[in-house]
């Protein structure tokens, strides 16, 4: 069958025969013309501010062409514009970021529409062209690399692109989307857009009947309509190239993840209402004991969410096993695939939970060779009780209330969905909080090949016991590399351990209990060295930390990372001695806080981190958590104030004080302590059953970010910007604030602004909303993607 609905040429090979016909019939007075107004406003990108790179939320021409996602640049050199003074230039500013223009046009519902545009590139990349969300009918997943060749005219290499749609709506938005792959090989390159026009057809139907007619041959062709549905920004998305194929590809032997897109960890409360028994002693199982300082509660009510965690007041412990779910997003929200980790309803064999509601669990980090995803948890069966303060098999606690005993394990998943796990005892009473695969690079001429993890132990009295202790903080854990029936974890591994005792003043008393400081949160590396955060406790120093291999970075607890020191690869639990805990080798890094929280109020509460590069870091803040609040303002008052430090904090080096400084926090669009209402969630006050609500709303409000993940976007030319991603932490009337429905945000700031008043323009985009009964812990990027950032 002839077919005329999709062609395409280079400038110089002229028309084509198919094109000469359709000219024909158009002049023969073909039905197209009724409908034809309809034009792109500045084709040719001509009124456009030359040079001048936009971001997403501005016109590029004071209003014709808009950017929605991403930034472009509007190139003005002979070499990079087909016709005239101007084209875009939409990967140079922002590589790895899908970038979109985008136009609104008035259409008329029933018609069908031509687009044309001529386009060139340098680079491999994924391109689409969709309206209203759909891709026009055979438009590019690409654009054909046919470089730039120095100050040589240029546009006898561009091509001309067409693609077909059929208007659903009075008002159809065009939009241009290019993303340079990282999967397969694009460098600081460009994909170059010009004159774009827009042109009313008629249906290939008709024209192939003219054209039989005209030719006499008499062929007989079907009639056959464009039929699309308007599925709005998901549709968009889903028409880029770079995405996965959906869960069908794993059954082929094809990545379930899509390098270049995001992942979220997510948990779903799935507990029947009997998993809980009200009168139930709680934690179940537990034995009073004054001798070990043990008490035992009562449940007030059953395992309906959310009512279920009121049950914190009996029991402090208290929390159900959950399922987590690892979802692909796009870097603008939608998502693309969901898979389930392994847990006792999927599987008799390898699996691991998390437990509703621990908001500091299921931190995502890629290995540092960019090819699995790891985080922590919990062997346990689903929908068990305070699994997530239960000891580990080798480091029991009899002052623990919890009598229960789980591992914690480590996963990791591939591409291609396939996960691993490997067990420990470490993180009893507690757990565990991030992990990192170190899979790259050699230490004293051996290859990595093990997992640092970040998190805490204990939950019974002082003083804790020594494998407790040895548990806590951050860890080093070797791949087990069996079934996790096979595998027998052995002592817990500690890596690194800091002491109150490192600042304080000579002949201070220390405040804190042995153990008690090593209670860690967030966990990066970057350039050869191991970094996490404290932000919780009433113990230690609420900070930003390093571990010190060499022993002379820090004489006073603080300072900086030696250049060239090798990164940790032994326990330090034979350090271990029942006056001191383990052995220090850990640093504040010079210029965050160094507050006793035992002494002084804490002035942080750091979570996340990630290095933009060697002088600039950005911390994320969860904030305090008090959920202080006023029915007359409708506001958490503490968070919505100024004495909050949650939010996105900017940290620059100053070299010559040779310490950190705090440049300003990104806080403008996060509405800080202002309630809001997420689908599926109760809305009033928490009364409970009149014994054990909290009497405070049960709305959420955002009270600062938790983990972060970020990337660079832009160019030597035009400067750069940091793209991060943030998971929220909340202040609300639940029973447990881990409970609520969060969000994840996204956020560019220019990388050189160091302005307070600057900042404050620059605004968090909520991409994902969890509803009732889910929660969003961590962030990363998909196994497969290149690491940059370690």
């Amino acid at each position: 069958m002839l077919s005329v609905a999709n062609f395409s040429r280079t400038r110089h090979q002229g028309s084509s025969f198919c094109m000469s016909l359709i000219a024909a019939a158009v002049f023969m007075g073909l039905s197209v013309a009724a409908h034809a107004s309809t034009t792109i406003a500045d084709g040719g990108f001509e009124a456009a501010g030359g040079g001048n790179v936009y971001f997403a939320g501005q016109s590029i021409d004071g209003g014709s062409w808009n950017v929605t996602d991403g930034a472009v640049y509007i190139d003005t050199l002979d070499p990079y514009v087909y016709a005239g003074s101007n084209s875009v230039n939409l990967t140079l500013a922002n590589l790895y970021v899908p970038n979109s223009l985008e136009q609104t046009l008035s259409t008329t519902v029933g018609q069908q529409y031509t687009v044309n545009f001529w386009a060139d590139a340098d680079s491999a990349n994924a391109f689409s062209i969709t309206e209203n969300g759909v891709a026009l009918k055979g438009s590019p997943t690409s654009i054909v690399d046919n470089g730039f060749p120095g100050a040589v005219s240029n546009s006898s290499l561009f091509v001309d692109y067409t693609g077909i749609f059929l208007a659903t709506s009075a008002t159809t938005d065009l939009t241009f989307t290019a993303t340079g792959d990282p999967a397969i090989g694009s460098a600081d390159g460009s994909v170059m857009i010009d004159n774009v026009s827009i042109g009313a057809t008629p249906e290939p139907g008709s024209i192939v009947l003219l054209l039989t007619g005209m030719a006499g041959i008499g062929l007989l062709v079907a009639k056959k309509r464009l039929r699309r549905s308007i599925a709005g920004g998901a549709a968009a998305w889903l028409a880029l190239s770079v995405m996965a194929s959906g869960p069908s590809a794993s059954a082929q032997g094809a990545p379930v993840f899509t390098p270049g897109n995001l992942v979220v960890s997510r948990s779903v409360y799935s507990a029947p209402s009997s998993a809980v028994v009200v009168g139930q002693t709680l934690p179940p199982g537990c034995v009073p004991s004054k001798a070990n300082g043990v008490t035992c509660g009562v449940a007030t009510e059953n395992g309906t969410f959310p009512l279920v965690f009121n049950n914190i007041v009996p029991d402090p412990s208290f929390g159900i096993t959950s399922p987590i779910l690892l979802d692909e997003m796009t870097p603008s929200g939608t998502i693309v695939n969901s898979i389930t980790v392994p847990n006792s309803s999927t599987t008799s064999g390898d699996q691991l939970v998390t437990s509703f509601s621990s908001k500091s669990e299921e931190a995502l980090h890629l290995s540092t060779d960019g090819q699995y995803l790891s985080f922590i948890d919990y062997v346990a069966p689903l929908y068990a009780i305070d699994a997530s303060n239960s000891s580990t098999t080798l480091a029991p606690d009899p002052t623990n209330p919890v009598p229960s005993f789980n591992y914690r394990a480590v996963a990791t998943v591939n591409a291609q969905g396939q996960f691993s796990f490997t067990e420990t005892n470490a993180y009893s009473g507690n757990n565990g909080r991030a992990a990192i695969y170190v899979n790259t690079g050699t230490t004293n001429g051996v290859a990595n090949n093990f997992f640092y993890t970040a998190g805490n132990a204990g939950n019974g009295g002082n003083p804790e016991p020594q494998q407790v202790v040895a548990g806590a903080g951050l860890q080093i854990i070797f791949p087990a590399n069996a079934p996790e029936a096979s595998q027998i974890p052995g002592l817990p591994t500690p890596v690194a351990s800091f002491d109150v005792s490192e600042v304080l003043a000579p002949g201070t008393k220390n405040p804190d209990k042995v153990g008690k400081d090593d209670n860690f949160r967030g966990l990066t590396l970057y350039n050869n060295v191991l970094y996490t955060t404290k932000g919780s406790g009433s113990n230690g120093v609420n900070t930003v930390y390093f571990v010190d291999t060499t022993g002379t970075a820090c004489p006073n607890g603080v300072g900086l990372p030696v250049a060239g020191a090798p990164l940790p690869t032994s326990s330090i639990a034979a350090t271990y001695t029942s006056a001191n805990g383990l052995a220090n080798n850990m640093c504040i890094l010079a210029g965050f806080p160094t507050e006793v929280n035992k002494i002084t109020p804490p002035v942080a509460y750091p979570f996340g981190l990630w290095f933009a590069n060697a002088t600039t870091l950005y911390v994320a803040d969860e904030g305090d958590g008090v959920n202080t609040y006023s029915a007359a303002t409708n506001t958490y008052t503490d968070a919505a104030s100024a004495v909050n430090t949650g939010g996105l904090q900017k940290w620059i080096f100053n070299a010559g004080t040779q310490t950190w400084q705090l440049a300003y926090t990104l806080t403008t669009g996060l509405k800080l302590g202002i309630p809001y209402a997420p689908s599926n969630f109760p809305t009033g006050i928490n009364n409970g059953n009149g014994s054990d609500g909290t009497g405070l709303p049960w709305a959420p409000a955002t009270d600062g970010l938790r983990t972060i993940i970020g990337t660079l976007a832009g160019n030597r030319i035009q400067g750069y910007s940091a793209v991060i991603w943030g998971i929220s932490s909340t202040v609300s009337g639940d029973g447990d604030e881990g409970a609520d429905p969060n969000k994840l945000y996204v956020i560019t700031d220019r990388l050189s602004n160091t302005s307070a008043a600057v900042a404050a323009e620059e605004t968090f985009t909520d991409i994902r909303d969890a509803v009732g009964g889910e929660v969003l812990r961590g962030v990363s990027f998909t196994p497969g993607t290149p690491v940059t950032s370690y």
